[in-house]
């Protein structure tokens, strides 16, 4: 890293060399285990970069660590929904509207709603058009 950069993520760094320890891994064990390189463990352990969601979610399972601390020390914010985020299924298994429930449905309708509102809104010259 440039000797100039200083490392913004150094709590994460901490936490995550304290907890690799404590779990007898060296830093290539981890990696292996989530499937990074050794450099890569090195630049968080130094707090110079943090990992994204997903291996957020491998630490915590590999460690033993409360993703909420890992989350927290990365700082990344609560509001985030990291387990649906991560565990959602890819959409490839057919039409996510095919198991979304009356009450998603009905909210997408209304969403549906403005957006169409909102472009012809867009598309009017003055900004409102009647109907």
């Amino acid at each position: 890293m440039n000797n100039k950069t200083k490392p913004k993520w150094r709590p994460f760094g901490n936490l995550l060399k304290k907890e690799r320890q404590k779990n007898n891994l060296t830093r290539s064990e981890l990696g292996q285990k989530i499937g990074k390189k050794t450099s890569t463990i090195v630049s968080w352990e130094q707090g110079y970069r943090r990992p994204k969601q997903k291996a957020l979610l491998n630490l915590s399972s590999i460690l033993g660590t409360p993703i909420q601390e890992l989350q927290s020390s990365a700082e990344y914010t609560p509001e985030f929904d990291w387990y649906s985020s991560l565990t959602a299924k890819p959409d490839t298994e057919g039409d996510i509207l095919l198991t979304a429930t009356d009450e998603e449905k009905d909210y997408l309708r209304v969403y549906l709603h403005y957006l169409r509102f909102e472009r012809q809104v867009k598309a009017s010259p003055i900004g409102i058009r009647s109907k």
